[in-house]
């Protein structure tokens, strides 16, 4: 169920694992919600299958280096 929601978040554009992580919780109500814990290894799976392509953004000055995926 998750990697369909996961797929429809990604056809209208990259997004970070936690903005996805904040649609899903806007789309299925406070009832059902998806840890971090779920959804990062989720989207090394789909990533590991070549669902989606992760990518790491280079790191900026006092930034902590952040993952997206595409």
């Amino acid at each position: 169920m998750y990697e369909l929601f996961v797929l429809g978040q990604l056809m209208t554009g990259d997004k970070h694992g936690y903005l996805l992580q904040e649609s899903l919780k806007r789309a299925i109500g406070p009832f059902r919600r998806i840890s971090s814990g779920t959804l990062y290894p989720l989207l090394g799976r789909m990533a590991d299958q070549g669902w989606i392509r992760l990518r790491i953004e280079e790191e900026q000055e006092g930034d902590v280096p952040a993952k997206s995926t595409a």
